[in-house]
């Protein structure tokens, strides 16, 4: 048997970014194994795995597009629109159903954009590794590389321009300064100049983008309107969605720390970061119910949200009992949030619909 072939280059190097983002060396796919210290006073180095492409082990086609673009996250995208298509109806508004559909699937490939431009500057960053949680691990199993990765993202960026093209043409007043911020969130949540998730704006960043500015172009692509109830539901679905990027930076705290990613997690301690569920969870269930206090949005969203409310508040408690980044209290949490999510707006539009039967 013919033992591994080994490449180590220094961390801070171009030579090392241009494996990294071509994935090979001499022919070889290139695999990052680890990063460290070299020893001695020397620079800290990147070990890579050398191995022919005919090693690599893939899944079906399908499963590995699948998971490349994370399609099981997609839901953070594509429950918002529903709830705001749902919302629409239950106020008795008139949907622009070619501009609805255009603007639901482009909604989903600027997602798409942001969960592949993130796995390639972790890649790149070392923030990805085999053995770490995060990212697809789709670079790090020499799958597809990152250069590659680059150009589905930004292919997708151009599929969701054209896409959302007849919401544009009909309602340009409304949309066009709210999608140049949504590109500049899309773009610039991992990239530079604006690099928000590594500067502890990644939060921020996802309420905005999955949350109330989706509700609001998605709503006026639909209907090309909007009200209060909007917003609320957009505030809802924004905290969820902190939650599912927050459950992830509290596992990451000691690697985002090592390669200099600020979060606010990692900023805050784990010790006070680990109550951030219950926050962020809290915070949506009272935004909801006094919205429905108000007569902003219908009861009936707020009795069906409640059917998740138990699963994210059984997190939350397990977040907050956490002793460390790496408790078995947080095993899954990435996972369990995002179907927390999913519950939640699954709920939502089940309220929604019983609004629309009952109008």
């Amino acid at each position: 048997m013919t033992s591994p072939a080994f490449l180590r280059l220094p961390v801070e190097s171009s030579e090392t970014r241009s494996v990294l983002f071509g994935g090979e060396w001499n022919g070889k796919l290139a695999l990052p194994v680890s990063a460290g210290s070299a020893g001695y006073g020397l620079p800290e180095e990147v070990c890579f795995e050398l191995i022919e492409r005919a090693a690599v082990k893939e899944p079906g086609f399908a499963m590995k597009w699948f998971l490349i673009v994370r399609a099981y996250s997609l839901t953070a995208t594509a429950m918002p629109c529903l709830a705001a298509l749902l919302y629409g109806f239950a106020s008795g508004w008139d949907a622009n159903i070619l501009s609805a559909m255009g603007a639901f699937f482009g909604a989903l490939l600027l997602q798409v954009a942001i969960n592949v431009l993130n796995d390639v500057q972790d890649h790149l960053k070392l923030i990805d590794l085999p053995g770490n949680n995060g990212g697809s691990g789709a670079l790090q199993k020499g799958w597809i590389s990152a250069k590659n990765l680059n150009h589905l993202a930004f292919g997708s960026l151009i599929l969701a321009a054209l896409l959302g093209l007849p919401a544009i043409l009909a309602y340009p007043r409304l949309l066009v300064l709210a999608l140049v911020i949504a590109a500049i969130g899309v773009i610039g949540y991992s990239n530079r100049p604006f690099n928000f998730k590594y500067r502890a704006l990644g939060d921020v960043a996802v309420f905005v983008l999955c949350g109330p500015l989706l509700t609001y172009c998605y709503s006026v692509a639909a209907f090309g309107r909007i009200d209060s109830g909007t917003h609320v539901l957009g505030i809802a679905f924004g905290l969820a969605a902190v939650g599912i990027l927050h459950a992830n930076n509290l596992q990451d705290i000691p690697i985002d720390r090592l390669r200099g990613a600020k979060t606010v997690a990692n900023t805050i301690s784990f010790a006070i970061a680990k109550r951030g569920l219950l926050f962020l969870y809290g915070a949506t269930y009272l935004v909801l119910g006094g919205a429905a206090a108000l007569s902003v949005i219908p009861i009936w969203v707020v009795v069906a949200s409640l059917l998740s409310a138990p699963v994210a508040l059984k997190l939350a408690r397990n977040s907050i009992q956490a002793s460390g980044p790496e408790s078995p209290l947080l095993s899954g949490i990435r996972v369990k949030t995002a179907q927390t999510h999913l519950l939640l707006g699954l709920s939502i539009c089940v309220g929604l619909g019983v609004a629309i039967a009952l109008r």
